[in-house]
């Protein structure tokens, strides 16, 4: 099933990699997937949360500490086994360019799994 996203500024990467170290967000963000029954056996291969504000629409990898490759040869390095797209302001970049990207979308978009891949708003991650 498709996420429904809103058009805006995104990182696209490991979730994890918006949330400073000391931020409550992110561990707002693991207990709301461990609601949902995640990462175990019943989770909802993809699901979208919203923690301080900020839409994330987040899908579950097979690999943990790993690169995985789009289409356009951009990395995005992963360790928590996740993958998706964070809100975040224009200005944000991430520490590292090896953990995603920042894109903006103009129109609402949407995000899906469908065979092995990743399709976060035209970005395509995963075996094509």
């Amino acid at each position: 099933m498709p996420l429904h996203m809103p058009a805006g500024t995104y990182f696209v990467g490991d979730p994890v990699y918006v949330f400073e170290h000391d931020d409550p967000g992110w561990q707002e963000l693991c207990q709301k997937m461990e609601k949902r029954g995640c990462p175990i056996r019943g989770c909802p291969r993809s699901a979208t949360y919203v923690v301080n504000g900020r839409k994330l629409a987040v899908m579950f990898t097979t690999l943990n500490d790993c690169t995985h490759v789009d289409d356009d040869g951009n990395t995005y390095y992963v360790i928590s086994q996740t993958l998706g797209m964070a809100q975040v302001s224009p200005e944000w970049r991430p520490r590292s360019r090896k953990w995603g990207r920042v894109l903006t979308f103009n129109e609402p978009f949407t995000c899906s799994y469908n065979h092995g891949v990743l399709d976060l708003g035209g970005v395509y991650i995963g075996a094509r």
